[in-house]
Formats: structure tokens, sequence, C-alpha cells
């Protein structure tokens, strides 16, 4: 910080690295590619998590009739088992925030420091490419209930991160702008993923799994990308 605004004063820099910062104050978006393409694909990051957040909430309308664990209709009502099966669908869709509260959040810094910021953000990239291809191959409720901690363990380091990551990138001067492009992309994957749902919602019975399927597109280019993002690691 006090580079940033008094960098003038410190005598340890020469002139070049004065007009550096100079050209950095003065012409605030005029960085070099590789930031705005670090920022790109942080986005992409968070545009996940919404898609992850969405893409349940039009399978839940479907599955539960799949699995005979529907929470409303004649056939659990004759059965008594409407109250068990809205816990086991209420369950089913909260799994991944769970998981992230109870320990996927606590991976965050231990990740961080073993395998830097990149390689943590491709670890959560591998767990919500493979967390949504599970849960529409599932074959079971309890299936999807694994799948769905397995997508929380992607979710947590990678909200937790990805802030972090490019805060430590952004200059001073944009910084702030940058960093919130996470809730921006956050709120740009949720409409990803409720348009994915609208999409394929009239293809029948497998309409579930494909809006289930649908969330792992994002995750593929953050998977394939991540190792060329700048390397950053604590310790």
């Amino acid at each position: 910080m006090i580079l940033a605004s008094d960098f003038e004063s410190i005598d340890e820099l020469d002139e070049e690295d004065r007009e550096a910062l100079r050209t950095e104050k003065d012409h605030r978006w005029r960085h070099p590619k590789s930031l705005y393409y670090t920022i790109f694909l942080n986005s992409i990051s968070q545009a996940i998590q919404g898609w992850d957040q969405t893409g349940s909430n039009g399978a839940n309308l479907s599955f539960p009739q799949a699995f005979n664990i529907a929470d409303h209709g004649d056939a659990c009502t004759a059965a008594g088992t409407c109250e068990t099966n809205s816990w086991i669908v209420g369950a089913i869709n909260g799994t991944p925030y769970m998981a992230i509260a109870l320990f996927a959040c606590w991976l965050s810094d231990p990740l961080n420091h073993l395998i830097g910021r990149r390689g943590t953000i491709f670890v959560g990239a591998i767990f919500s490419l493979l967390a949504p291809i599970g849960q529409a191959l599932a074959q079971s409720w309890p299936q999807i209930l694994v799948c769905r901690i397995l997508l929380g363990i992607g979710m947590g380091p990678k909200e937790i991160t990805v802030p972090v990551y490019s805060a430590e990138n952004a200059p001073a001067v944009i910084r702030g702008a940058l960093v919130m492009s996470w809730q921006l992309c956050v709120a740009f994957g949720t409409m990803l993923g409720f348009t994915a749902n609208l999409v394929v919602v009239n293809t029948g019975h497998i309409a579930w799994r494909l809006q289930f399927r649908s969330a792992l597109f994002l995750p593929s280019l953050c998977f394939l990308a991540s190792s060329s993002l700048p390397s950053r690691q604590d310790g």
C-alpha cells in the first residue's frame, strides 16, 4: 500500500521503476494481457459456483419421482412417506453447502500452502467437473448425495481462493473493480444454470440428468486452462 501511494519518495526505486508505477497510476486499465487473462479465468471459476447452485433447482423437480422419493402426490401420501422424502430431497439439495461449512472450506488454507493458488483452483475444478457427471449417471439417491458432497468439496476451496488470488494479481488502483468480478460472475453463472435448466426441461425422463450434467461445461474450461495461470504458493 505504501508503494502504491508514495512510490516517488522511495530511494530504492530507479527512474524506470517510477515510470512504470506512474503509468500504472495514470492509466489504470493499461496492464498486461496476462492480468486480464487471469481475472477472466478466475471469473469462470466463480461462474461455476453460480451454475452449481442452480443445476439442482431444475433437477429436483423430477429426480425424486425417478427414485421414488417424491415429497408430494398420491403415492407418498398413501405410503405415508411424504415427510421422510421431503427430508431426503432437502438433504440432497443442501449437502454441498453442509460439506463446504463442515470441512471443504477448511481445506482451503492447507491446500493453498501445499499446492498454491493455481493448484487449489485446479483441484476444485476437478471435483466440480466430476460431480455433475456422477449426478447425471446416478442410479439411486444415495449416489446423488455422495456426488453432491464431492461438489461441495470442489466449491469450498475455489470460492475462498479465487477472490484472494484476484486481489494478489490486481494493481491497487483497480483492485476493487477486478475483485468484485467474483460476485458478478457468480450471478452470471446462476443465470447460465437457470438457462440450461430451461433448455432441457422438455426432454422427458432424462431432463434431470441433463440438468445436472450441464454444470460440467465451465469446469471443463477451468480444468484445461488453470495450468496457464501464474503460480502463487504460500510458505
